[in-house]
């Protein structure tokens, strides 16, 4: 299954990260905690922007 990177806005602290059939994959909160789709925590990105740490997270990792 092919990820697509989609930061779409969802409560004004948080972002989701959704896959190609617009499932929610991911978390990223204004403090820069990422959670995965349980919204377990996977990681922090304190001082990026979001977008940069979802791409980070699920391309690089």
């Amino acid at each position: 299954m092919a990820l697509i990177l989609a930061c779409v806005a969802g409560e004004a602290s948080a972002q989701n990260v959704k896959d190609g059939s617009y499932r929610t994959v991911a978390h990223i909160k204004s403090d820069g905690t990422v959670q995965d789709s349980s919204y377990r925590t996977i990681g922090h990105a304190g001082d990026i922007p979001r977008n940069w740490a979802a791409f980070y997270f699920f391309f690089l990792l």
